[in-house]
């Protein structure tokens, strides 16, 4: 019998379980990015803005580009605005269209069923790990 006729299966069998065999994706394949973003931004609309979890939130999403490019804009005014004013609808389109964006339409920011801060800074943080940004 010739040894190679012999190992030539079991290679064969390896090589086939190692390529089924794939680490699990991370981030989860079912993390929606962009619904994920606009949560992070419907809690910043609702948070307190002298909360620690708001400042965190922001500070943890300073330099992460957003994939809807509103979704940049509505966060850079967010942050730009002062924190000694609290956040609302009017506020938030005075400054937006200040800004040169007059036509954001605000409403998905404030409806609903409001986001917690704790809600918030965990999907910023599932955010950012799901681009590397942190571990």
């Amino acid at each position: 019998m010739n040894g190679g006729s012999t190992l030539g299966p079991v290679l064969r069998a390896r090589k086939t379980r190692s390529s089924v065999s794939k680490p699990p994706d991370y981030p989860p394949a079912s993390l929606d990015r962009g619904k994920a973003e606009l949560e992070v931004l419907r809690a910043l609309t609702n948070g307190s803005r002298g909360a620690a979890e708001y400042r965190l939130i922001v500070r943890l999403v300073h330099d992460y580009r957003f994939c809807d490019a509103e979704y940049q804009i509505v966060f850079e005014s967010l942050r730009e605005i002062s924190e000694n004013e609290p956040i609302s609808f009017s506020r938030l389109a005075v400054h937006l269209n200040n800004r040169g964006f007059p036509d954001i339409d605000l409403e998905k920011y404030f409806e609903g069923t409001p986001v917690d801060l704790t809600q918030g800074m965990a999907l910023a943080r599932t955010l950012l790990i799901s681009i590397g940004k942190i571990g």
